[in-house]
Formats: structure tokens, sequence, C-alpha cells
């Protein structure tokens, strides 16, 4: 067992620092002080370690418990007394669908600390060997694959720097001697004896019961979750090469996908929505998209929607688009000012010889959705085209014909914005002209 001290402590923290990929200056530490045991006694050892840049700390006030202001008092006074500067934020917790009033308030906890971060510099958070295997034990329970196993890492990337966990190889117990060695105080919240909570009642009812048989547990299973990381990063490798062979441009290319064996197909659906920076799906949800995506007849239209994302499959390739927008109706448009479209915003600008003739704008315009039926003579063509025709020689996507934006001079089709402006209106060389565009929302 190691021991628990400031030149230890220091030892560590050098160690992990190393790790980073890059090795960029660190322009300050940042503790996250809740005022429990771990994190007091993390103050306590950055206080007296030797630190490279400056050192502060935050208070996160979820405002769940009635002391919780008082405990924000407390850590203020921890670092008045070690010469420390420290921040009290407080901040709303909402419970999301899917997610425990602890989850909640641990994102809402983190988004704090992330967007009070600066660049290049290091969060520093208390948890150690037993919030480890109360971790894994979380994980095994929710049916967690390699990278949920493999628990809380030492070192990761976090907002604008990095967050380490430097106590992960100590367990409580050797955080409770510490204190005590140093006479440390701590406040205690009564949310922690609530064995509602899956982690409580880990730590009350099944860890005491695992100890007594197996008295090194967790340290066990810290170092099980160790070798989970290690499997979770060659995955993560691997997915990564095969992403390449498969990727093209913005789109995975089905047939590509379907050549690998099917664990390598799950791997880089995942990295690559990952990449993306959308919520990953569900196991069941990536066996839809396996099943429903990957072996539909090619003439079908699948969707697998979740987490305001959803990924379709069109002429051999995967989307991964943001869910619909609310279905798009009639407006009237004076072309002056901007118009909200779908998620986007229709603007105009004056152009000499292009686009729509300002002369034969002359009657009501409105901007409407696809009905069906719509045709429309291109410039230079002698008869009319259906736009259905139109959109499939284009090869736009169904979801993208959804979201057209279509206007009208009275009942006339004048263009299809972004695509094609009937010859009966579009704008002569010599004459006054308008761009119509679909720009995003500022």
């Amino acid at each position: 067992m190691s021991f628990l001290s400031p030149s230890s402590f220091h030892l560590i923290l050098q160690n992990l620092l190393a790790g980073r990929d890059q090795a960029e200056p660190v322009s300050g530490y940042l503790l996250a002080l809740s005022g429990g045991l771990d994190s007091v006694v993390l103050l306590d050892l950055l206080a007296g370690t030797p630190l490279d840049a400056p050192l502060r700390a935050i208070y996160i006030d979820h405002g769940l418990q009635a002391d919780s202001a008082r405990w924000g008092e407390f850590c203020l006074q921890q670092c008045q007394q070690r010469h420390i500067s420290c921040e009290v934020v407080p901040v709303q917790v909402r419970q999301e669908a899917g997610h425990g009033p602890e989850d909640s308030a641990r994102r809402a906890r983190y988004a704090a600390l992330a967007q009070r971060m600066l660049p290049g510099e290091v969060l520093l958070t208390a948890q150690h060997q037993d919030d480890q295997a109360e971790t894994l034990l979380l994980q095994l329970l929710r049916g967690g694959g390699p990278r949920g196993l493999a628990a809380m890492p030492a070192i990761n990337a976090f907002g604008p720097g990095w967050q380490l966990r430097p106590l992960l190889d100590f367990s409580r117990a050797q955080l409770q001697h510490y204190a005590a060695d140093h006479s440390l105080a701590w406040v205690e919240d009564p949310s922690n004896a609530d064995s509602r909570y899956d982690r409580n009642f880990l730590r009350q009812q099944v860890i005491p019961l695992l100890k007594q048989r197996w008295p090194s547990m967790a340290a066990t299973l810290s170092r099980s979750a160790r070798l989970c990381a290690e499997a979770a990063d060659l995955l993560a490798w691997q997915a990564q090469v095969d992403l390449v062979g498969v990727r093209q441009g913005e789109t995975l290319s089905v047939a590509a996908l379907v050549s690998l064996p099917e664990p390598r197909r799950k791997q880089v659906l995942l990295e690559w929505i990952g990449q993306s920076r959308c919520p990953l799906p569900s196991e069941r949800q990536l066996q839809h998209i396996l099943h429903d995506l990957l072996t539909s007849a090619e003439d079908a239209e699948p969707c697998v929607r979740w987490g305001g994302v959803q990924m379709r499959r069109f002429q051999g390739q995967l989307y991964l688009l943001p869910q619909e927008n609310e279905p798009l109706q009639i407006k009237v448009w004076d072309l002056t000012q901007p118009l909200t479209w779908g998620g986007r915003q229709l603007v105009s600008k004056k152009m000499p010889g292009r686009g729509l003739s300002l002369a034969k704008l002359q009657g009501a315009i409105s901007v409407r959705p696809r009905q069906g039926g719509e045709s429309l003579r291109l410039p230079g063509r002698d008869h009319h085209h259906s736009l259905k025709k139109l959109l499939q020689a284009a090869g736009l996507p169904p979801w993208e014909r959804q979201q057209l934006a279509l206007l009208f001079v009275d009942e006339q089709l004048a263009a299809v914005v972004g695509h094609w402006i009937s010859a009966d209106f579009a704008a002569d060389h010599n004459e006054a002209g308008l761009i119509v565009e679909l720009a995003s929302l500022s």
C-alpha cells in the first residue's frame, strides 16, 4: 500500500502532467472543492506542493441541500487559511430525461467547471480508489462495455485544458488517515447516507460485504479498470484506422462498412459518432443502426433517431444529422428582413444581372414547403420540369427535400432557394437582380 504524503503526491502529479498529449506549459491549476473529506485532503496536499503555475479553487453550489451555502463558506475559509483564491459558483440542476439526480448534478457541475476553466488550465478532482471501484461496479450493473468499465481515467482532456485525478491510487481509508494526521476538518453531505441513490447503496450495503471476503477488492477493481482502459484504447485505435477506409467526406460508405466484421463495424460507428461530438446511441439503438440502416432494401429510407440526432442512409451512404425541425409552414415575406426557415434563415441581397428580377417580383411573395406537383421552366429551356424529377436528377437526399424553401410570387413558383430559378422570374444581365439564400441563424 503506497503512503500518502506531500512528496508522494508531488511525484504522482508530475507523472500525470507528463502524460498529456501536448507538452505546453500549464497555465494554472483549478481545484474542484466540495468541502468533503476527499477534496479537503486534495486541497491540503496541493497547498503543500510546489506548483509551476497558480492554484485556485471553485466550489459548485448545486443548491440541492439546505446547508450548501454554508459549505461554500467553509470552502472559502479553508482556502483563505492556505492563501488560495476560491470562488463559489451557484448552478441550477435540471434533471434531464434518462439521467438520474446524481448524474444530472454531476453534468451541471462539470459544465460549470468547463465554462470557468482558462486555456491550458488543469482541473484537479479528488476521486479515489474506492470511487473507482464503485464506478466500475455501476458500469457492470448497467451493462457497460470496455470504455465504461475503464471507469475514470487518471488524466483526460477536459474543456480548454486537462482533468487530473491524482488520488485514484489511494483508498478512502488512506485519505482518512491523512486527514487525521493533519487535523483536517471537512463537511459531511447528508445525501451521501441516502441509500436510494445507487452509488450510496453500493457504498453502504454491497461493498462492505464484498470487502469482508476480498479485503483488497478496491485495488483489484481499480486494476481491472486500468486493463479495460487499455482494451478500450486499442479498440479506439483500430476504429480510427478502419474509419479512414470507410469515411467519404462527411458520410460513411455502407459497402465499405459492411465489409468489416460486425464488432469492428460497431466500433467504427461509435468512433464516427463520437468524433462528430454527438451523443452515443444505446446498445439497442446501435443494433437498429446495424440492422435497419445497413441491411434494408436499397429503395428504403431508414432512419434511427436518438439524443437530438438521426442517422439516415441514402445512395449507399450513411448521414449523421440533427433531428428534424418542426413542420414548415407557409410564410409571407417582404424580402427586406431575414426570414426564419427550418433552423436557418432566408436572406436576400441585391445583385445586378443575377438571381431574381426585381421588376418581376410585384405580386404577393410567400415561402412554402414542398407539397408535391410543383414544376418550373429553367432558363434556356422551352418546357417545364417537375420539381420531383429535378430533385431526383440532382441526387438531393429526401430529408433535404423536406426542408426546401419554395419562393412563390402570387401562385407561381419563382425559385427553389439554393437550387433553381424559374426562367419567368430570372434577372437579365442588364437589370436589377436579387439573390435569395439560406444562411445559418446568427
